[in-house]
């Protein structure tokens, strides 16, 4: 999916640079033809994650919508501080989270054989967030009756309702360059949320449907809860990544002891 991993690429360059920037600047920074920059910047324009205005050379800016960090704020630590403060807050979740997986997720559906790996720590901090997601499940279904066997790998991006947005949906896109199936998780969410709140989770729910990422809600509280995790997006088509960005990611990502389990379940 070259087109999501351009716009991607557009919006966290944009992030770096402050959230503001000329026309001219941003496509030099990106190293790309103009039909290129403008095929891509005016898909970010029409999923609302871009604004434009007048200026020399024309300006691009993030939209509040998709705005992580001030436009006024320095890129460089502002942004890795800001991106440290997040993944500290996220952390005490993933042990909560991980025994659910690993036991009902995994239970619910159907492998014979399976891996379940937090994978956030291999991160580079302030590598920006696009670069690999907080847990990963491979799994092996055996059918009776058919040769062979089904391999998936599935991807979580676990997010704090306070800070998903609409570029949580891109990350966890993002990362179906490595997997059958994405899922953001979102965790924390409101008992009661506000109309404010409900319009926000609607506008990430929406962009979950279009591209086919799988959405789950956590509520405070229910982290063990399986039976009450929520699934307002589910995905039924799996996506075919590359077979060299699959291994690739296999091989970078997870740890020697999951590597060896997944070689002898492919075997």
């Amino acid at each position: 999916m070259p087109e999501t991993e351009e716009v991607s690429l557009l919006v966290e360059k944009l992030l770096e640079i402050g959230g503001r920037s000329s026309n001219t600047v941003l496509r030099s920074k990106l190293g790309w033809s103009k039909e290129k920059y403008y095929n891509i910047r005016n898909m970010c324009r029409a999923l609302g994650l871009v604004g434009s205005a007048r200026g020399r050379g024309g300006v691009v800016f993030l939209t509040d919508t998709a705005k992580t960090t001030s436009a006024d704020a320095a890129p460089g630590d502002a942004s890795a501080a800001k991106e440290e403060e997040e993944y500290a807050k996220e952390f005490e979740y993933y042990d909560k989270l991980l025994p659910t997986i690993k036991r009902d997720w995994v239970e619910s559906e159907g492998f014979d054989d399976s891996v379940v790996e937090l994978t956030a720590s291999k991160r580079v901090r302030g590598a920006g967030r696009w670069t690999v997601p907080d847990i990963v499940i491979v799994g092996k279904i055996v059918r009776q009756y058919v040769p062979g066997f089904e391999f998936t790998v599935q991807s979580i991006e676990v997010k704090r309702f306070e800070s998903a947005d609409a570029l949580s949906v891109f990350e966890a896109l993002n990362h179906r360059r490595a997997a059958h199936y994405s899922f953001l998780l979102i965790v924390n969410f409101p008992k009661k949320p506000t109309d404010k709140e409900n319009e926000r989770f609607g506008q990430i729910s929406q962009l979950c449907e279009e591209h086919e990422v799988g959405l789950v809600v956590v509520k405070k509280g229910d982290e063990l809860d399986y039976e009450a995790w929520e699934f307002p997006v589910e995905i039924s088509n799996s996506t075919e990544p590359d077979p060299y960005n699959l291994d690739g990611f296999i091989k970078q990502y997870m740890s020697p002891e999951s590597k060896d389990a997944v070689a002898k379940m492919v075997r």
